[in-house]
């Protein structure tokens, strides 16, 4: 249930980065030179020429996100009567226990494969991604 929980606040704290301003910057893309998107986002991880003389270019970024353990610490206060029952006369007396559960840490790999198809004069023709952490926080238009 925490990881849920922690994944909801880094969530939240992601705030505005989004599927849909990822989408919205590579479709700016569209129909930009070769050398401009170079400028924008390096050299490519993988170019293949293909038959149809387009050209594909793989962007590709992947790394893993490490979430520590940590301990919960849970007050649980106690009520008891001593001397009888409370309305007799007895007194009542509290205390309180902490209970300490562990909640181990884990990892996220993360990752986004982003493509663009070139034509033969070297425009992008159009893209496509697949991935998990394909997201951005605003457009750069």
């Amino acid at each position: 249930m925490s990881k849920i929980l922690l994944l909801l606040i880094i969530g939240l704290l992601a705030g505005c980065a989004t599927i849909v301003n990822y989408e919205a910057i590579l479709q700016s893309h569209v129909s930009m030179h070769k050398d401009d998107l170079y400028k924008n986002w390096g050299i490519p991880n993988q170019v293949a020429k293909l038959s149809n003389r387009e050209t594909l270019l793989i962007y590709h970024k992947q790394y893993i996100e490490r979430h520590a353990g940590y301990m919960r610490v849970t007050p649980e206060t106690h009520y008891g009567y001593h001397g009888g029952h409370s309305h007799h006369g007895g007194h009542s007396h509290g205390y309180t226990t902490l209970q300490y559960t562990y909640e181990p840490g884990y990892s996220l790999q993360l990752s986004c494969s982003t493509h663009f198809i070139l034509d033969s004069r070297g425009y992008v023709k159009n893209w496509k991604w697949k991935g998990n952490n394909c997201r951005a926080v605003k457009s750069h238009q």
